[in-house]
């Protein structure tokens, strides 16, 4: 049977800036065969969600033509669920994604991405775009909103 476990960390508290790393080990002592380690790893919401395309606060659309949309999230965990909404005369309408992606980063944190593809009508003029994200750390909104201007093709 496992006899210890033991856990090191380079000073008796570790704190530790965004971007930086701090050494933990964790020893497991004793047991035939050896004993497995797992680690988990705390909750962490991202520190924000933005519109990253258009880079614009003011997006220029046609009539009936398409207007692609993608949001990102910083790096958290576990991943998060990106919802978009379009906000039209002071009604709210949840969009359904084209699509997401994740990427795993180094410190095993998670980077989400997620686009739309829109399309506006006249009556859709000066509708804000924007979007939210959702792990079991909570829920942030995008810190930048889409407002869209619709033009009629002529």
């Amino acid at each position: 049977p496992i006899s210890n476990i033991s856990l090191f960390t380079e000073k008796p508290f570790v704190t530790v800036s965004e971007n930086k790393s701090a050494l933990v080990q964790c020893v497991c002592h004793g047991g035939i065969p050896a004993g497995q380690i797992t680690w988990f790893y705390n909750k962490v919401l991202p520190y924000f969600v933005e519109i990253t395309h258009p880079r614009t606060q003011f997006v220029t659309a046609y009539e009936d033509k398409i207007v692609y949309f993608e949001c990102v999230t910083s790096p958290g965990y576990p991943a998060s669920v990106i919802t978009w909404y379009k906000l039209t005369n002071r009604k709210e309408v949840i969009t359904n994604a084209g699509g997401s992606s994740t990427t795993e980063m180094k410190d095993r944190t998670i980077v989400t991405r997620s686009w739309v593809s829109l399309t506006f009508s006249i009556s859709d003029d000066w509708t804000f775009v924007y979007c939210t994200a959702n792990n079991s750390a909570g829920t942030l909104t995008s810190r930048n909103r889409a407002a869209v201007h619709v033009h009629k093709v002529t």
